[in-house]
């Protein structure tokens, strides 16, 4: 399966009770949306969850919805991080 491929139907789960998926739409032939996920696994159960919409009219939209979500999760979990926090994505 090529990485073109592995982005029409994508999930994430980073905790046993949180979950997220993302398939590829109608109107485009790619999956330009990204999905960050991150939870902590203590009693506060905290989660980060991140959707970022590729803009599909821009050049590289793949590229850019996963690098966006990728970052406001980094950054939303180092805000309510410990050493106690597990994150899963597509790559």
């Amino acid at each position: 399966m090529t990485a073109h491929e592995q982005r029409f139907h994508y999930s994430a789960d980073p905790a046993e009770w949180l979950a997220g998926a993302s398939d590829r739409g109608l109107a485009h032939p790619t999956n330009q949306d990204a999905l960050f996920l991150a939870a902590r696994s203590d009693a506060r159960r905290q989660a980060v969850l991140v959707v970022s919409d590729g803009v599909s009219t821009a050049h590289g939209a793949e590229r850019a919805s996963f690098i966006a979500a990728e970052k406001a999760c980094s950054v939303l979990t180092a805000a309510i991080s410990d050493d106690d926090v597990s994150s899963e994505a597509f790559e």
